[in-house]
C-alpha cells in the first residue's frame, strides 16, 4: 500500500469530523500554477481513495459476517452519517477543478 502524502497514515474515519477538515483544506488551497494543480489532483485522489477503501471494508465486513451487528452499524453509520456530508464538499471540489482548468 502506498504511503499517504496528504492524509495522516493513521487516519481512521469514525465520524464526518474526521474527514471533512481535509476537504476544507483542499477547498481553501490556492492553485496558481500547473504544479499546484497537479498536487491538488493527487491530494483529491488520495482522499477519494481513502474514503472508498473505508466504505468498501465496512461493506465487506458486514456482508461476510451478517450476524455481526457491529459491522452492520459501522457500515450504516458511514452511509447515513458520513457519506451524505461528503457530497457537498465533493461537488465544491469538482467545481474548483473545473474552475482551475479555465
Amino acid at each position: 500500500m502506498p504511503k499517504r502524502q496528504f492524509l495522516p497514515q493513521e487516519l481512521t474515519i469514525q465520524t464526518k469530523e474526521d474527514i471533512l477538515p481535509f476537504f476544507q483544506q483542499l477547498l481553501d488551497r490556492d492553485i496558481t500554477s500547473a504544479e499546484e494543480f497537479k498536487q491538488f489532483l493527487k491530494d483529491v485522489s488520495e482522499i477519494d481513495s481513502a474514503i472508498s477503501e473505508d466504505m468498501a471494508w465496512r461493506y465487506i465486513r458486514m456482508t461476510c459476517d451478517t450476524s455481526n451487528k457491529e459491522h452492520e452499524a459501522s457500515y450504516l453509520t458511514f452511509v447515513q452519517e458520513i457519506q451524505p456530508h461528503l457530497a457537498p464538499f465533493e461537488d465544491q471540489i469538482n467545481k474548483k477543478i473545473v474552475g482551475s482548468l479555465l
